[in-house]
């Protein structure tokens, strides 16, 4: 039963289900989140399966929701998020984006999707590649560490962070990344604890 329900997640979606949009020099192939609930339908069953947003957080120039997707006998929760990029949208359209970018991560740990992520390269929606962008300063990473002392930040709760966030530990944030981070963190960005 259970190898048959990992096979059923993990089943490759059909090509009318897939979209493909150009990041930087590479094709990105991608599911829409209505894929992803119907495949939770099937799976699962209407009503067998719940996804709920436990926290919004509005930022400089984005909103991150951290959800949580509850099937039988398991859990998962993941950070969403999502950019404006220059566009207008309402505050209930933004949210709902982070939210679906939530559910479609949480979704990626039972597998729905996962074989899209492990045949491309691995891109993340939140920020630009780490290999293009300068890492941050010593002199950001000392501000950063005083503000985690003085806001009783554990380093797993700052790294926990950031890798939902930006893709990568603390020590890896680029420059415009650690600014960012600074900024919220002084504007009173609560980061949840390690889980």
């Amino acid at each position: 039963m259970l190898t048959r329900r990992k096979d059923q997640l993990e089943a490759e979606f059909s090509a009318d289900q897939l979209y493909t949009r150009q990041v930087k020099n590479d094709v990105l192939t991608y599911i829409h989140h209505s894929a992803v609930i119907e495949r939770l339908n099937q799976v699962y069953g209407h009503g067998n399966w719940s996804f709920e947003c436990l926290d919004v957080q509005f930022l400089s120039q984005e909103i991150v929701v951290k959800g949580q997707l509850q099937v039988p006998k398991a859990t998962y929760s993941q950070f969403g998020c999502f950019r404006s990029q220059g566009q207008t949208f309402s505050t209930g359209e933004a949210i709902k984006a982070a939210a679906s970018n939530s559910l479609m991560r949480c979704a990626i740990m039972l597998g729905v999707g996962l074989y899209l992520r492990n045949k491309q390269a691995p891109e993340d929606d939140v920020v630009a590649a780490h290999s293009e962008a300068e890492l941050m300063s010593q002199r950001q990473n000392n501000y950063l560490l005083q503000i985690m002392k003085n806001q009783n930040l554990s380093t797993a709760e700052v790294d926990q962070f950031c890798q939902h966030h930006f893709g990568c530990s603390r020590e890896h944030l680029n420059k415009q990344q650690a600014s960012q981070l600074i900024g919220d963190l002084n504007k009173g960005l609560k980061i949840p604890e390690a889980a």
